[in-house]
């Protein structure tokens, strides 16, 4: 218990001062690095990552929309697309569970995303790639 006290503190004293360290990362960077860290969570929403660098949904919406071109959304399904293609290369996967694995509850709907965003099914992307 008194380890995890301590985790937890430190976590916290470490977000602290990167708040009021004039070396954080500006807001899009943050983002970035909360999305690339937590895709994998099914329930990502762009609330929850705006909740994450402390800052309104709207705010960081428009931001990141500003700064890269792309919805906070747009981008998670980016990350979660690539991770995929990496998880496909290797056929001791199951399609299902890489579903999973990248944050995804319905396969139907991932393999839609996929091919919208890749072009080719899964299954054909692990086939030329595997």
């Amino acid at each position: 218990m008194r380890l995890l006290l301590e985790a937890h503190l430190s976590a916290v004293c470490g977000r602290i001062r990167d708040k009021r360290s004039s070396k954080s990362l500006n807001v899009v960077d943050r983002v970035k690095t909360v999305i690339e860290e937590k895709y994998a969570d099914g329930g990502l929403t762009a609330a929850e990552i705006a909740k994450e660098v402390y800052l309104s949904p709207t705010y960081v919406s428009l931001l990141f929309k500003q700064e890269t071109g792309q919805t906070v959304n747009e981008y998670l399904t980016e990350v979660r697309i690539e991770k995929a293609k990496t998880l496909l290369r290797d056929p001791k996967y199951k399609f299902y569970d890489i579903c999973y694995a990248i944050g995804y509850t319905d396969p139907s709907y991932f393999t839609k995303l996929f091919k919208k965003a890749t072009g080719v099914t899964p299954s054909v992307y692990r086939q030329n790639h595997a």
